[in-house]
């Protein structure tokens, strides 16, 4: 079910079972002058697809990253007059993605004026487009790092509490081992910090209302 999170911004989230554990999965729709644009797409079930229909005309998704990307053929078919925006580096992973356009930094978008945003390479296989939406002040992440309270699985939640990452905002082991340039994590943490968020969604785990600048900075400092 959508849930309004603030002016021109909504999350709609569900459950993600990885071998019994739910790390949950969230999409973000944001509203623009040029229509909505859907943050990560989700399942498109028929329930949520009226949802968004009720806010208006999708002209753009977002695919940020090289996985999160599943759902997007099935937007295109649902919304045929809708852009693809992908990471640069999902072409060579996803050639069926036609009529996509990489999303480049620094250059301008339908919706650059309500969403600022970089590419974050850790390495080969973590690539990232970071977004920060301003209207409502909201850093917007999806692998970058999680913020699982509770797996809902005694063996996913003893696995991540040995990570360190369950129960807090931050990066799981898995990142830890994907993301190999530090440099570049540390420039990204210093852009981040650059704007004024007050908020940070999460693709997996709960999302950030308040404190959030003291949040990652306390997630980010053990990997810096």
């Amino acid at each position: 079910m959508l849930r309004k999170v603030q002016q021109g911004i909504w999350e709609v989230a569900e459950d993600q079972r990885i071998l019994g554990s739910n790390l949950g999965v969230r999409a973000n729709i944001i509203k623009t002058n040029d229509g909505l644009v859907i943050h990560s797409p989700i399942e498109l079930r028929d329930s949520l697809k009226n949802d968004i229909d009720s806010l208006g005309i999708v002209n753009g998704l977002i695919a940020p990253n090289l996985y999160h990307h599943m759902y997007v053929r099935k937007y295109q078919e649902a919304y045929p007059d809708s852009r693809l925006y992908i990471l640069p580096a999902l072409l060579k992973k996803r050639s069926d993605l036609t009529g996509a356009i990489s999303i480049e930094d620094g250059a301008c978008y339908p919706w650059s004026e309500h969403l600022d945003h970089f590419t974050f390479i850790g390495g080969r296989w973590f690539q990232e487009l970071i977004f920060f939406h301003r209207e409502s002040k909201t850093l917007i992440l999806t692998d970058f790092a999680f913020n699982i309270q509770d797996t809902e699985s005694r063996i996913g939640n003893f696995l991540l509490k040995i990570d360190g990452s369950l129960g807090r905002f931050g990066q799981t082991g898995m990142e830890r081992l994907l993301i190999r340039d530090r440099k570049a994590l540390r420039t990204a943490y210093e852009r981040i910090m650059a704007w004024d968020f007050e908020r940070i969604s999460v693709a997996h785990g709960e999302q950030i209302e308040d404190n959030a600048k003291e949040i990652f900075t306390a997630g980010l400092d053990p990997v810096l």
